[in-house]
Order: C-alpha cells, then sequence, then structure tokens
C-alpha cells in the first residue's frame, strides 16, 4: 500500500495551479478534435461526437465507488497501472479531484516491437459531494491498482436557537 499526497484547498481560488495541467490536456483535447473535424472533410454539426472521440483517445474517466456514512466518505478510483507518485488528488470542500499521467517508452531490447498497445494516459475524475469534507481529514492510498480515498465529513455549526423572550427583548 502505498500513500498518495492529497493537495488540500479551503477556498476553491487557491486551487488554480492543480489546474493548470489539466488545462493543457483539454487544450491538447481540443487540438485532436479539430484533427478528427479536419479529417472529416470540415463537414459541420458533429462537433460533439469530434470532442467526444479526442476526449476517448486521450483521457480515461475511471470507474469509481462513492460511499457515505454518518461521518465520512469513501471513495474508490480504479487506477491500474499508475504509480503512487503519478496520482494527483486535489481535496475541496465540495469535491474530490484525481488526476494522474502516465508516460510509456519502449525499452531498448533484442528484437522488434511487432505490437504495443501501451503509451501515455491520462486519467481524470471529479466527484461532486453531497455534503461539504473537511479537507483537512483526508487522505488517500493505492493498493494493488485501486485509489482508496477517505474523507471526512465538515462539522457543521449547530443552530441558535432563539427564545421569544430575549427575541422581544433585542428588539
Amino acid at each position: 500500500m502505498s500513500t498518495v499526497a492529497i493537495q488540500k484547498f479551503r477556498e476553491r481560488e487557491d486551487s488554480q495551479p492543480f489546474f493548470e495541467p489539466l488545462d493543457r490536456l483539454f487544450d491538447r483535447i481540443r487540438q485532436r478534435a479539430f484533427s478528427v473535424y479536419e479529417e472529416r472533410g470540415h463537414r459541420t454539426g458533429r462537433d460533439i461526437e469530434d470532442w467526444l472521440a479526442a476526449e476517448r483517445e486521450m483521457l480515461w474517466s475511471p470507474p469509481v465507488e462513492l460511499i457515505e456514512n454518518g461521518t465520512e466518505f469513501r471513495v474508490r478510483v480504479a487506477a491500474p497501472a499508475f504509480e503512487a507518485s503519478e496520482i494527483h488528488v486535489m481535496a475541496l470542500p465540495d469535491a474530490i479531484v484525481v488526476a494522474a499521467e502516465s508516460r510509456h517508452k519502449h525499452e531498448k531490447s533484442s528484437g522488434e516491437v511487432c505490437i504495443s498497445e501501451l503509451g501515455s494516459r491520462a486519467l481524470y475524475r471529479r466527484l461532486d459531494l453531497p455534503s461539504p469534507i473537511d479537507v483537512d481529514k483526508t487522505s488517500a492510498t493505492l493498493e494493488r491498482g485501486v485509489l482508496h480515498l477517505v474523507a471526512a465529513k465538515a462539522v457543521q455549526p449547530k443552530e441558535q436557537k432563539v427564545h421569544a423572550a430575549t427575541a422581544g427583548k433585542a428588539a
């Protein structure tokens, strides 16, 4: 079992640096979608299909499992063939984002490569949570190709009851 580092953000605005590599990835998807459009002879009307085809080629959205109990969320994300050092997890008060990128190089060996389906691949998954979490009480481990996340629910402030007698005196 390997520990996976988590970037923890209490405010969404602080998370911009985390998204810069993802912005570059989406730029590459945009360029590939345009290439698909060109390959089809510049015919309009299939913009979404072109984007989705490019996205499927370059980005993998893995299956997940999200379990909620009274005090925490438990998340499992399929991440086969990724090392813990390649996985980036971001905890926001209302979401968990998992991103990873893996690169494969052909090693010199005796013989020719006849077929290789190994290559660079990227994983991206965002989970919007049903209730806020305490980002400081979030952990992640990678075990046998599955990323395990545990996020404690944020403690909600208790509502203060205003007694009728007190409310009348304040006015």
